[in-house]
């Protein structure tokens, strides 16, 4: 029991799991550092890999979509602009292509084009007119991707006198009529809702292109990238032209930029080795970000398919789960301890296992863009209790219409209020509509009656937008711990007020107060 029990120790205890023991429990041990338990084994010289194109990598993205049973991931992008004035290209049109050619079989990832909502062509004046006849709609992407040719610079090295030039990017020598340019993209992936970065998602990629002549397009001969510490030799054909270069660099920015949203392993497309340190790191930062609940399901599924676990993909511990995964442990060589841990994950993703048995894997959804109607939300207890007793526990059962934020206060007996969702057992902040959450989820913490003759209450607040970077600073306190404020309906009044002026979106508001007898 933690120390915010004796602080918020009223009429509803907030009884709180030590987070460390239950992430012991599941991860069964120390682990090495992921960045450093491979790097004696990386080879000193740098690899290389000869490239003609993307093509069957992102062949190989709408494979690992399919094993992975990913769906329904939408997205649009800004005009992606050259920052430099250099290049003059349609890189919002490569986006799109690169997207239908990884997604060809799978459907996993589309394209919207936001862009079509405004201006004066036939299919802006005809999407208006159908808007405004509630006769279309528009799906809301869950985020987008911005970005620029942040750097060209055709003059690295020139050729006129000879020589050599090698860096950590190039490694490319010159002749009397021979020079190196390079083009650098840098890609970042944003909430929609928020429109705040996806913390870990971004892609970085410098292309240098070997040219004999002048001009950035003039005798180009091929070019080179450096990932994860190895060399990509690309062909003459996939750099022929600036523009080819920089749909190279659309491509590899993709897969990187949408393997990290839908967590494949988009490295086995680029032929990058498992034991690479940017790889386990990547891995690791998975792991660690899934929730206890995800963790058991993926090993369900993972083992379900290797042929190790013939029970439900419940995600609920059991037996026959750690039967299950002591024999994989002991069949890959691993301590047998049946324990949920990073090791066995790894493996698992690793070891491409057959994930048939993952129910499909969508992203939260978003609101289709249609009217400002605020969304419906709902709480209820179990039989829509309002009366209980000294001794019981109380769990709520939030319910949203559509895809959105929501966020839940709780006030005891005494007054003393705190924020109950989210909370460190239930850290997903979009809910999606029509699937309602249980408030504790059944682990971690509890709400429990200790007083009788009280009246207690718990309010949710729900918007499209995160409103909860929208609270005055003094409100901001670790959740599940008391808060520096009067009422629940101060908290509602203010949120309602900041929300309506810095989003253009009013939250809705519901509340539900119970008796204690």
């Amino acid at each position: 029991m933690s120390a915010n029990k004796s602080r918020f120790s009223h009429h509803a205890r907030l009884t709180l799991l030590t987070l460390t023991a239950i992430l012991a429990a599941s991860c069964g041990g120390a682990l090495p550092d992921p960045e450093k338990a491979s790097v004696s084994m990386a080879p000193k010289g740098m690899p290389t890999r000869n490239l003609t194109g993307f093509s069957d990598a992102l062949r190989c993205m709408d494979n690992l979509f399919l094993e992975h049973r990913k769906k329904g991931y939408k997205l649009t992008s800004t005009a992606m602009n050259d920052s430099t004035g250099k290049l003059a290209l349609g890189v919002r049109d490569m986006l799109m292509t690169t997207v239908s050619a990884m997604s060809a079989a799978s459907g996993a990832v589309t394209y919207i084009d936001m862009d079509q909502t405004g201006g004066s062509d036939s299919v802006n004046v005809l999407t208006e007119k159908l808007l405004s006849m509630n006769a279309m709609r528009i799906d809301m992407p869950q985020a987008y991707i911005r970005g620029s040719i942040s750097q060209v610079d055709d003059s690295v090295m020139s050729g006129k006198k000879g020589g050599a030039i090698t860096t950590g990017i190039i490694d490319i020598g010159a002749s009397q009529d021979r020079s190196v340019s390079s083009i650098t993209m840098d890609m970042l992936l944003m909430d929609m809702a928020s429109r705040t970065n996806i913390p870990g998602i971004h892609a970085s990629n410098m292309m240098a292109v070997t040219r004999s002549g002048q001009g950035m397009d003039a005798g180009i001969s091929g070019g080179k990238i450096i990932k994860a510490g190895i060399q990509f030799n690309v062909s003459q054909d996939s750099a022929e032209s600036s523009g080819q270069a920089v749909r190279t660099l659309v491509q590899l920015g993709l897969m990187e930029l949408i393997g990290k949203w839908t967590k494949v392993p988009y490295w086995t497309c680029l032929e990058i080795e498992g034991n690479n340190p940017q790889v386990r790191a990547q891995l690791r930062e998975w792991y660690d970000r899934m929730t206890p609940q995800d963790r058991i399901k993926f090993m369900q599924a993972g083992l379900k398919g290797s042929g190790h676990y013939q029970g439900n993909v419940d995600s609920r511990e059991s037996d026959t789960l750690r039967s299950a995964i002591a024999r994989y442990q002991t069949d890959r060589n691993l301590v047998p301890n049946g324990n949920i841990s990073f090791e066995v994950y790894e493996a698992l993703m690793q070891g491409k296992v057959n994930l048939a048995a993952m129910p499909t894997e969508t992203p939260k959804q978003q609101d289709v863009i249609t009217s400002a109607n605020p969304i419906n939300l709902r709480l209820s207890t179990e039989g829509d209790r309002t009366e209980f007793r000294v001794g019981e526990k109380l769990v709520v059962n939030l319910a949203l219409s559509r895809g959105g934020y929501p966020y839940c206060y709780y006030r005891d007996g005494d007054g003393v209020i705190a924020q109950i969702y989210p909370n460190r057992f239930q850290a997903d902040k979009q809910v999606q509509g029509g699937q309602p959450i249980s408030i504790p989820p059944g682990s971690g913490f509890a709400l429990s009656f200790s007083k009788a003759g009280v009246e207690e209450e718990v309010m949710c607040m729900a918007s499209d937008a995160d409103i909860g970077s929208l609270l005055p600073k003094e409100w901001l306190v670790k959740e599940l711990t008391p808060m520096k404020v009067r009422s629940l309906d101060e908290i509602a009044k203010t949120m309602t007020e900041r929300s309506t002026k810095m989003t253009s979106i009013k939250p809705s508001v519901q509340r539900l107060k119970v008796r204690v007898r």
